[in-house]
């Protein structure tokens, strides 16, 4: 199985919540396309990551330069997670120097040490010096990805370590906002040196366009929805949005949040099916709701990637409980089927956010989707964003996925 470790530091255009949910999503992309890949993130902990409390397991510790530096783990969005507590560190790049510590302390030595924007350019730097000095890190091969260039900026500082990450990576992804024409002429120069190892994640936006994706998935959503209608007994109603809830009942203080509003939501002019097992307290709870409300709702006990996709392509909108937020690993069967994301976490993704988790912010957030909903004009819209966001991220993979396999053989 080849290893795959992606490294994402503080950024100052995003929040340590978003940076975590991208990189998992693009490592459950990963994952998606390739099942002999073992994908796993490695981040600092950021106090805005600190919600993630019980989830979070101590995973391993090490020393750097007479620190003790504590790793936790948790699987976010069916990724590994591992968060670096460089806290008592002045200095963000401290983490970078970090990622190699960690490395023998996980016993996770990967193929690939993939460094995503500069905020990260210098664990690949690092990497390459312990390759120097000790052999266990010989084989890993260092890419290296930068996307926005108000990153690169032109203090030398932020010049050189570009420089110098281009210079020890044996490959650079470019993001689709740059081209060699963004960057000063010092740099184009410099970059021209290096041409044979950069490559251009594209602008997929002409080629999902020309796909006709989005249009089969509109064309498609009326039958599969009038399809789940009459599987779960539900009145097959085109114009009511069909709310689907697919999780494993286990996160009791999330669900608790969802069984107090569940009556206030079947108040609203809308169907909810809710699929997912496990602890025996929800299972009756559900059940007792379908039951109380046979023409608004159905619970069905059960979980499986199939059952998951059907439920997904007849709903309208999918509601994420747990912390997945909209790169969680149910949302992508959903995005796949152009299924409205309402999440409980933060972030600028598309879709209905009720963060902070509240019954009463989850109630706005489906009354908020429902109005859209009756505009077809604004919601065809949205959906057609959703689909496009989940087209991107899997070209983009796929992209990755074959700079991987050269670099791997090599």
């Amino acid at each position: 199985m080849r290893k795959i470790l992606f490294a994402a530091n503080e950024n100052p255009n995003a929040s340590a919540e978003r940076i975590v949910l991208e990189v998992s999503g693009l490592a459950a992309a990963l994952k998606r396309r390739d099942q002999n890949l073992d994908v796993r993130v490695i981040l600092p902990l950021d106090a805005g990551m600190e919600r993630l409390g019980e989830r979070l397991a101590f995973a391993a510790q090490f020393s750097m330069e007479n620190e003790n530096i504590a790793v936790y783990s948790c699987e976010y969005n069916g990724a590994a997670c591992y968060f670096a507590d460089c806290r008592s560190f002045p200095h963000a790049s401290f983490f970078c120097k970090a990622v190699p510590e960690a490395i023998p302390a996980l016993n996770f030595f990967p193929d690939v040490l993939h460094a995503l924007d500069l905020p990260a350019a210098a664990s690949v730097i690092y990497i390459k010096e312990k390759a120097g000095r000790d052999g266990r890190y010989a084989g890993i091969r260092r890419v290296f990805t930068l996307s926005r260039l108000s990153e690169a900026g032109e203090p030398s500082g932020n010049i050189n370590r570009l420089k110098s990450a281009v210079e020890s990576a044996d490959a650079v992804a470019v993001g689709p906002a740059l081209t060699m024409l963004d960057f000063s002429k010092e740099l184009r120069a410099f970059l021209e040196q290096y041409r044979y190892k950069l490559f251009e994640i594209g602008e997929f936006d002409r080629e999902f366009e020309n796909s006709g994706l989005f249009m089969k998935i509109a064309a498609e959503k009326e039958r599969y929805k009038s399809e789940l209608q009459k599987r779960t007994g539900l009145p097959e109603k085109p114009d009511v949005p069909l709310i689907a809830v697919m999780t494993r009942f286990s996160d009791r203080k999330k669900l608790d949040t969802l069984a107090l509003a569940a009556e206030e939501i079947l108040k609203e002019d809308v169907q909810l099916v809710v699929l997912g097992k496990g602890d025996a307290y929800f299972e009756k709870f559900f059940q007792n709701l379908a039951a109380r409300h046979p023409r608004k709702a159905k619970a069905i006990i059960s979980f499986d990637r199939t059952l998951a996709r059907f439920v997904s392509a007849g709903a309208d909108m999918t509601l994420l409980p747990d912390d997945g937020g909209i790169f969680g690993a149910v949302s992508f069967p959903a995005a796949e089927y152009g299924a409205v994301p309402l999440y409980g976490s933060e972030g600028d993704g598309h879709g209905f956010s009720f963060s902070p988790y509240s019954v009463w912010n989850l109630l706005g957030a489906i009354r908020q989707a429902s109005a859209r909903y009756q505009n077809k004009e604004a919601w065809n819209s949205l959906v057609k964003k959703i689909v496009r966001q989940d087209f991107t991220r899997k070209r983009t993979a796929e992209e990755y996925l074959k700079v991987y396999n050269s670099l791997i053989k090599q």
